[in-house]
């Protein structure tokens, strides 16, 4: 997992945090992630994915990181499109959108991901956003 300044976070430390519930801090920026959030879960393991052709072996650390860094790269809520995302995680565009679709889902936080037109709509590129969850 990647800060939002762009430090990356060992996997032990993340798993740590899981593993006890403390929160996370980065020490380069001070920005702190809650231990109990759902990403931070998924990223350390704690949250499983699933699908037709999903092998836990093969898959589940794969799956962790590559949520971590879609989620690190959109973080501060910037509008992205696919390409910049991938520019940033260097993951295929495809893994991407399956990955936004994940943050939806209450499993992985419930985070709102928008999305709109970026230039001509006859073009069809989209861009996305990453905003909190709504609580109620």
């Amino acid at each position: 997992m990647t800060c939002r300044c762009g430090k990356t976070i060992p996997d032990s430390i993340i798993k740590l945090a899981v593993d006890t519930g403390r929160n996370l801090r980065c020490s380069t920026c001070g920005h702190g992630t809650l231990a109990s959030s759902p990403i931070l879960k998924a990223v350390g393991g704690a949250i499983k994915f699933n699908g037709s052709n999903y092998d836990p072996a093969h898959d589940q650390k794969r799956l962790s990181k590559q949520i971590g860094r879609v989620y690190g790269a959109m973080i501060d809520g910037g509008w992205l499109t696919l390409d910049e995302i991938h520019q940033v995680t260097g993951d295929p565009q495809a893994s991407i959108s399956a990955q936004l679709r994940h943050l939806r889902k209450e499993r992985f936080g419930s985070y709102s991901v928008e999305k709109r037109h970026r230039g001509e709509k006859s073009h069809g590129l989209y861009e996305y956003r990453l905003l909190a969850p709504v609580t109620p």
